[in-house]
């Protein structure tokens, strides 16, 4: 009965803001402040933030460098921990020049390549900068950074430390490289590609979102927990699992969707169908939204511990994470008029 009550709140609460909206009725909608939020308050931030972050992280791991000592260590683990909380809402903006760029492999890749990663720590050439750079991307990046500063199997003599720090001081290359590429010539593109064809800022945006749906129930859920005939069960193909923070990159990543969705306090996408007078699909958005984050609150961690006994709510969790992918591929791009990128070739 509470659940009924709730969705008809919304439902008048929702047709209130579309009836004081009449006004726009036949009007084009304007994405200047859409754009200008999405570009200071989520692109500009988190990348400045993830930043920032990185070079927090590569003074904590040459601090270890310096000292070897377990305190240092688990600092720098510390960060780890925070710079990949913070690449979360840039994860979501991989678009345009920044997906031209390629720069988003080397920094987040995985699963890493650690056999490949080992025979070059077994080599005898010298480890620099220069090496790191000539790796595949599978090699570098957040995620091998996750195995030499987590996982205890490797031998930490000067070759490990050698490539430890390369690892460091190329994530916060690539970093720097990331955000000057955005404040010199993307921002400005961004915030002027307005329109709804597949080149438009919003476009882009809206189409990319299912991927990063896809990536969650398919790669960080399904595929730990053998889900697919091609799979079986194994918690080490979960996202992270060195570090056990599997379920807070899935959390992380739920929750600035729905900033995005919403627009974290200002003009959103949830404003832009008001707008265009869409209750149905603002109703449908705030009940996927919600039941998704009371189905992550149900889940206990670390995954790398409780992933089969949290298997139910795993894929209850999945369905949802379907749910939102289904809301940007279908609703949301159909009611701004939009044409779909996204295809889910086996129809999962």
């Amino acid at each position: 009965m509470s659940q009924k009550i709730t969705i008809l709140v919304l439902s008048i609460l929702v047709l209130f803001l579309g009836c004081s909206k009449k006004e726009n009725l036949g009007k084009e909608y304007d994405q200047t402040l859409i754009l200008k939020n999405l570009s200071e308050n989520f692109i500009s931030r988190g990348l400045k933030q993830f930043k920032n972050q990185s070079i927090t992280l590569d003074l904590a791991i040459n601090q270890y460098l310096l000292t070897k000592s377990n305190a240092d260590l688990l600092l720098s683990q510390k960060e780890w921990k925070q710079t990949i909380d913070d690449w979360r809402i840039c994860e979501l903006f991989n678009i345009g020049e920044i997906k031209n760029s390629f720069l988003f492999n080397r920094i987040d890749s995985w699963n890493t390549d650690t056999l490949d990663i080992i025979k070059t720590l077994k080599s005898s050439a010298i480890i620099s900068q220069k090496t790191i750079n000539s790796k595949p991307s599978n090699n570098v990046g957040l995620y091998a950074l996750e195995y030499f500063l987590f996982d205890n199997s490797l031998t930490k003599d000067p070759r490990y430390y050698s490539y430890l720090a390369g690892l460091s001081e190329n994530i916060k290359i690539q970093t720097e490289k990331l955000y000057l590429l955005w404040t010199d010539s993307y921002r400005s593109n961004f915030e002027n590609s307005k329109g709804v064809n597949l080149s438009s800022s919003i476009s882009e945006i809206l189409n990319y979102q299912p991927m990063i749906c896809e990536e969650v129930l398919r790669n960080k859920i399904s595929v730990p927990l053998g889900y697919y005939n091609y799979t079986y069960f194994n918690e080490k193909k979960l996202e992270a699992w060195r570090s056990s923070y599997s379920l807070e990159i899935i959390s992380n990543t739920f929750y600035n969707i729905k900033d995005l969705y919403y627009g974290k306090g200002a003009e959103g996408i949830d404003d832009y169908l008001l707008f265009l007078e869409d209750t149905g699909t603002t109703i449908k958005a705030d009940m996927i939204f919600n039941e998704t984050e009371l189905k992550l609150k149900k889940i206990n961690g670390p995954l790398i511990q409780t992933l089969a006994s949290e298997e139910a709510n795993l894929l209850v969790l999945r369905t949802s994470f379907k749910k939102i992918r289904a809301l940007f591929a279908v609703d949301i791009i159909s009611s701004i008029g939009i044409m779909g990128t996204f295809s889910d070739i086996d129809g999962d």
